[in-house]
């Protein structure tokens, strides 16, 4: 009994669940479901909400900065023309030199405007005159002002784009680029600097004719009295006014709200949005989010009625060129050119002559002139400047004036250095002959290419018109090597020719256990001694006495020399530290006396030669050459 009871147990239990039951949790499942259904509907709704308030927020403030930048630069390094050169309540033309090269550039002419979808037929048409380096040559001269034409469309009406437009670089056609996407509409404001709306005037005739005889704030309350809709621009002869911009900019998300949330609001009277929808209302189911901003141009010209603008070519005059161009151009407040007026030019420095004087300007307000070194010194920068009269509003003459810097120079601005190190541009040549100095493989010094007592190498740098300048060089003998009889090694001065130049050399004189320092000549090819002064005692067992240039092996020394008119000076000293022998240069040009240990001078005054180029001189490769530089030279 208790065996059949078990097994019915059995059989029950695998009878599963019921109907009712089945219904039940299909129910439920479906309500849960519905729920999820409803929760993920709702999020997705919230992001896709999200997502077009983030799209549209970025592209009202890229279309805010863009915009405001421009007006911050407007007018930075530009010489000729205005810093806007078309304004509107829907666009602006700003010119400034964005990558501060002093040349304005087609990619520097930047409008930015709101506009359709390019159609490839204009609805609105502006132009302009711009100027910037149309030939790529570097200046902008005053032929360079090609009229731009701006072609956009617009009669579609909102939403639209703002686009940044540039000027082709020949200057005959535009180039579009999207900046900012489903921008409803724009407003700009413009005031002057006593905080007056622009313009000041506009033209209500339907259609225009041209004539602004309608005020356009009469009662000068920054809001506008024309109560009809019309957009606006600043005429031409306002545009240098502009003190103060206002942005107000209203953007549109792409998509319809996921909410389906209507969205109502009004379009300014006069704005694009509103000329072009006919209406000043919207009502639909699109976000908008309105972003403003006030800015001032911060390159504004200090000399209200006037500029001059100069330009020499080249800036950096290498010797032997001894000539620069300058160039400088007259303009009034407007940017435009100032012809038929005196222009004065005047320059520093010793040397240099300016010539003309003073130049008419033509009709591109353009004066030249010549500025003239003749190399007294190896380099030298001056100051040229340009002065002026304008007439200003009032008919009264204003003073304009301007400067800019020109250097004369040879090898690196501000004189010549060589370390050997691979660096320097300027060649060395050889003094007369073929053979030259060298710079061994991985090294850095420089010596004779010739191996022998007998043979001497002369090396020349430098400019044949320099007259007075100071040289200076790190001398070395090298280890494990004799110096013989008559060897020497030095510097040359004035090289004129191959026949004729001074030299200071070190010399071993025969017969004597010491070196000598001489200063000579070379005329026709024939050397003469001019002075001499022993470096060391002649005894040199007798270490009583101070030999401060006994010549040691493998040791640098340092020989400076100047020559200023017919002056010749020398100084000789070993520093401590051969890679800066100025920190113990003696103070004066002259040599301690081996005998007694004081100063006597060892100055050579001789007129023979009057200017010429520089260079080294060895008798054999035993001798290096270090950092050597040309400067000019120094008060005695």
């Amino acid at each position: 009994m208790s065996n059949i009871n078990f097994a019915e147990r059995i059989r029950k239990n695998q009878a599963g669940f019921t109907f009712i039951e089945l219904l039940i949790a299909t129910v439920m499942s479906l309500v849960i479901l519905g729920l999820l259904a409803q929760v993920f509907r709702s999020q997705q709704k919230e992001f896709g909400q999200q997502s077009g308030l983030n799209t549209m927020q970025a592209n009202g403030r890229a279309a805010t900065e863009f915009i405001a930048r421009s007006v911050q630069n407007a007018g930075f390094n530009v010489s000729r023309g205005t810093r806007f050169l078309a304004a509107s309540d829907h666009y602006l033309t700003a010119v400034y030199d964005a990558n501060n090269d002093d040349v304005i550039t087609n990619d520097e002419v930047i409008t930015y405007t709101l506009a359709n979808t390019w159609s490839g037929t204009a609805s609105e048409n502006y132009s302009f005159v711009a100027r910037f380096d149309v030939d790529g040559d570097g200046i902008v001269e005053g032929t360079e002002n090609p009229t731009v034409n701006v072609g956009m469309t617009t009669s579609a009406g909102p939403p639209f784009n703002l686009y940044k437009v540039i000027p082709s670089a020949d200057g005959t056609s535009i180039e579009r680029s999207l900046v900012a996407r489903n921008i409803d509409n724009m407003r700009i404001r413009y005031y002057d600097r006593n905080g007056r709306l622009l313009p000041t005037a506009i033209d209500t005739s339907s259609p225009p004719d041209g004539t602004r005889d309608t005020p356009f704030d009469a009662d000068n309350d920054g809001v506008p009295d024309v109560g009809g809709n019309w957009t606006y621009d600043i005429p031409a002869n306002e545009l240098n006014d502009i003190r103060k911009v206002e942005i107000e900019i209203l953007a549109r998300s792409r998509k319809s709200s996921p909410r389906e949330t209507i969205y109502s609001g009004s379009y300014p009277l006069g704005t694009l949005a509103a000329v072009t929808s006919g209406s000043t209302s919207y009502s639909d189911m699109h976000m908008r989010e309105t972003f403003t901003a006030e800015m001032s141009p911060r390159n504004l010209v200090l000399a209200p009625w006037g500029s001059i603008d100069i330009r020499a070519t080249p800036a950096v005059v290498a010797c032997p060129t001894t000539d620069a161009a300058i160039v400088a151009t007259l303009l009034d407040a407007n940017g435009d050119a100032v012809g038929s007026t005196n222009l004065n030019f005047t320059a520093t420095g010793t040397g240099i002559s300016v010539a003309p004087s003073t130049d008419l300007t033509d009709s591109f307000g353009e004066g030249v002139t010549t500025v003239t070194y003749n190399y007294t010194q190896p380099y030298i920068t001056s100051t040229i400047s340009a002065s002026a009269t304008v007439t200003d509003v009032n008919g009264d003459d204003q003073p304009v004036f301007s400067a800019a810097p020109v250097s004369f120079s040879y090898g690196t601005q501000g004189g010549f250095v060589d370390r050997f190190d691979g660096l320097q541009l300027q060649p060395w040549n050889p003094l007369g002959g073929v053979n030259n100095f060298e710079t061994p493989p991985g090294e850095e010094y420089f010596r004779s290419e010739l191996v022998g007592a007998g043979n001497f190498v002369g090396s020349i740098n430098g400019c044949g018109s320099w007259e007075d300048y100071s040289v200076q060089a790190n001398l070395k003998q090298e280890a494990s090597t004799v110096w013989q009889d008559d060897q020497f090694m030095g510097l040359i001065l004035r090289q004129a020719d191959a026949a004729n130049y001074y030299w200071i050399s070190v010399v071993n004189p025969p017969g004597l256990n010491n070196e000598r320092l001489e200063i000579g000549k070379t005329i026709a090819g024939g050397p003469t001694v001019l002075r001499s002064k022993n470096l060391s005692h002649e005894d040199i067992l007798d270490d009583t006495i101070p030999d401060p240039y006994q010549f040691e092996i493998d040791a640098t020394y340092t020989i400076k020399a100047q020559i200023v008119g017919d002056d010749i000076r020398v100084k000789f000293w070993k520093p401590a530290d051969p890679n800066n022998p100025n920190a113990d240069e003696p103070t004066k040009w002259s040599l301690p006396d081996v005998d007694d240990t004081v100063n006597v001078e060892l100055p050579v005054t001789d007129p023979d030669i009057n200017n010429g180029s520089f260079g080294l001189g060895a008798t054999d490769n035993i001798f290096q050459f270090d950092d050597v530089k040309v400067t000019n030279p120094s008060a005695i």
